[in-house]
């Protein structure tokens, strides 16, 4: 009966490999119109959709698709360097990256558990070394209720924002158009319209404030 056992769970584990590998390479096919992108899929499920639009310049991007129903979707126009991950680790999740948007390297975009988006506005500037998530990534509970108090939540980043280097956005944020988020700063609650803010956690520091994609060299 051992053996038999063996035999069966062999051959279920070269079955669950094959429909992995077959999985990633045949299902969600990337919607592509033109540019240059070089993307590294890990992608299984059902009914995920992956687009990207016209004249993108994506040099290795690592997107992970594990659960069903989630969508990816990359506007015209836009540049993503090196080292830039995009993971949906759930169902019913979307990634949104608008038009004209830029990021240099290293971005780092994690999307968990159900019904929940990270959607970035159009014309955003993300530097180097950030991330964004909507979830912790694992549970914490109340020792006196027994509910667990960490749930996932929504990532909303306007129009024209920028991103410095090293900055970290938590779940349920929204940062309004036209702001910036400074060096080494942590996001945990709202930012409003035409503001810097900086800090861990974050403090609005400047007001009524707009930014140029010029360079001062």
């Amino acid at each position: 009966m051992s053996v038999l056992r063996s035999i069966i769970f062999k051959n279920y584990k070269i079955y669950s490999f094959v429909k992995q590998i077959k999985s990633i390479f045949s299902e969600s096919p990337i919607k592509y119109c033109g540019g240059r992108a070089w993307i590294k899929k890990d992608v299984y499920g059902e009914s995920n959709s992956i687009s990207v639009g016209k004249n993108c310049v994506i040099e290795t991007a690592d997107l992970r698709i594990h659960g069903n129903n989630n969508k990816f979707v990359i506007g015209n126009n836009v540049v993503i360097g090196k080292d830039c991950s995009f993971w949906m680790e759930g169902n019913d999740l979307s990634i949104t990256i608008g038009d004209n948007v830029t990021m240099t390297s290293s971005v780092h975009l994690l999307c968990q558990e159900c019904n929940n988006r990270i959607v970035i506005g159009k014309d955003c500037m993300f530097a180097n070394h950030i991330s964004v998530r909507t979830s912790d990534s694992h549970p914490i509970y109340d020792t006196v209720s027994n509910q667990r108090t960490n749930h996932a939540k929504d990532v909303v980043v306007g129009e024209h924002v920028w991103i410095a280097p090293q900055v970290v956005i938590m779940k349920g944020v929204t940062i309004g158009s036209n702001s910036i988020i400074g060096t080494n700063t942590i996001v945990t609650k709202d930012v409003p319209d035409s503001c810097l803010a900086v800090g861990a956690p974050a403090k609005v520091v400047k007001k009524s404030i707009m930014w140029t994609r010029e360079h001062l060299f």
